[in-house]
Parts: C-alpha cells; sequence; structure tokens
C-alpha cells in the first residue's frame, strides 16, 4: 500500500490523497475510474461510494486526525453499499 522509498521518514506528515488511499487500499476498495491522473481517480472513487461528502483538489494538503477517522469510518459505515457497487460496475465493465 506504501511505495517503497529509501527512507522511513517517520516524522514526515501525510497529504489527503496519501491518507485517502491508504483507507480505500485497506479496505480493498477498487478505484471507480482508472484514468491518468490516480489522485483525481481516488477522490471520484472515494465521492461515488459516500465516503466524502464533497470532491477535493487541494490533494497535497495536510490532513487533520478528524478527518482521516471520518473517511475511514465511512468506509466502515458504507461497506455493503461499496461492495455492491463494486460488483454492479465490475459486471457492467465485463459487459462492454
Amino acid at each position: 500500500m506504501i511505495s517503497k522509498a529509501d527512507t522511513f521518514r517517520p516524522n514526515d506528515t501525510t497529504s489527503k490523497i496519501e491518507a485517502l488511499k491508504l483507507v480505500l487500499k485497506s479496505k480493498g476498495i477498487q478505484k471507480f475510474v482508472e484514468t491518468d491522473n490516480w489522485k483525481r481517480d481516488y477522490v471520484e472513487t472515494a465521492f461515488q461510494y459516500g465516503i466524502i461528502k464533497t470532491e477535493f483538489y487541494d490533494y497535497d494538503a495536510t490532513p487533520n486526525r478528524a478527518w482521516i477517522f471520518d473517511i475511514a469510518a465511512a468506509t466502515i459505515k458504507q461497506e455493503g453499499k461499496i461492495k455492491t457497487r463494486m460488483n454492479e460496475k465490475l459486471m457492467s465493465d465485463e459487459a462492454l
């Protein structure tokens, strides 16, 4: 889930997009869209699955702890709906 790096950097901050990607990947949530803009893809995915209420574009902003806990809790709360939508999307993609 985390890219290989030469240093551990435990004191570095994380960005909103990094936190969102980690939460989605840790729950096995597949991207809703797949374009050449991975950051936008993760935001669109979180929005489509009801994990975030509004889309954001300040990808590199530092999130506060409450924001991270909110998106983590939303993935748990929406888990059934997310699985259903992922299955529907998978079936519609196979039909193409």
